[in-house]
């Protein structure tokens, strides 16, 4: 077991399910519950700014929070009613999506497009600086995460009836079906999705040749994953936060970060850190090296 000190700590300002997402300069961290979302300067370790009024729906699944590419905006999954946009300079409202049920968002490398994801059964492209929908892309069951390719236009959706891959148009380019529900997914690289079922597993799947790559158990429920180059961070619902390798699953490190369950994990844009979340509202940012 790993021990580490806190580049950050959060305790007593989010009560309940808590997700973050970093600033892709690293500089900042978004935090959000049902109650509010706050900023961190990850230097002054201060918040400098708090939102009472908007929220997140943070779940045991899915990127409820994320920021642009390019820094400008933050995306919130609010589950009355869809995706804040929140002008990450002023903090100000954008737009509000309308996406009925959402629980999860993702943005695509360059920022000009944005997902999100939906009890609803729907994934729905956007033009998040009109707030116009571009497209949309149905499952059979609800849809509990979305995740934009590193490096193209394409899109992955995660459900009970498995993994959905598809362009900004909507045009769906392939399904890959599961017996288990697909409760997590990021990309490894723009052909290898990670990703993590309601039953204990995670593994990889090679979206080119159509099938997955390896597959792994454990003792303790999954509940966020995140990867970063060679490594996965997994999330699991007894405080610790598994690091493993990305092309076989064999576990490098574990680090119990917290004593309730980690329902989201995220390695800031250099891999150096890790923003670890439960279902307490804790927040703790770790240092992570091979």
């Amino acid at each position: 077991m790993s021990t580490q000190t806190y580049r950050l700590s959060i305790s007593g300002v989010h009560k309940k399910n808590t997700a973050a997402a970093w600033s892709p300069d690293s500089k900042f961290l978004v935090t959000a519950d049902k109650e509010r979302v706050c900023v961190w300067n990850m230097e002054t370790k201060a918040s400098v700014k708090t939102h009472e009024k908007l929220v997140a729906n943070v779940k045991n699944h899915g990127h409820p929070a994320a920021w642009s590419p390019k820094g400008d905006t933050i995306a919130l999954a609010d589950p009355k009613v869809g995706v804040v946009l929140l002008d990450a300079k002023f903090y100000t409202i954008k737009h509000v999506l309308k996406h009925k049920k959402c629980v999860s968002v993702a943005w695509s490398q360059s920022g000009e497009y944005l997902a999100s994801a939906g009890y609803d059964k729907y994934v729905r492209i956007w033009d998040p600086i009109t707030g116009r929908e571009l497209a949309m892309v149905k499952h059979s069951s609800k849809i509990y995460d979305v995740a934009f390719s590193p490096s193209r236009n394409i899109i992955a959706s995660g459900s009970k009836d498995g993994i959905r891959v598809f362009d900004v148009n909507g045009a769906i380019i392939q399904d890959i079906p599961s017996r288990q529900t697909i409760k997590n997914i990021t990309w490894k690289d723009s052909a290898h999705l990670v990703f993590a079922t309601d039953v204990k597993n995670f593994g990889v799947v090679n979206v080119e040749a159509y099938s997955v790559e390896w597959q792994k158990s454990q003792e303790e429920p999954i509940y966020s994953i995140d990867s970063k180059e060679k490594v996965i961070a997994l999330g699991c619902n007894d405080g610790i936060v598994k690091i493993v390798d990305a092309f076989n699953g064999t576990p490098i490190k574990i680090y119990q970060v917290l004593k309730k369950n980690v329902v989201c994990v995220r390695f800031n844009p250099t891999g150096s850190f890790i923003a670890v979340c439960n279902n307490k509202g804790e927040v703790r940012v770790i240092a992570y090296s091979e």
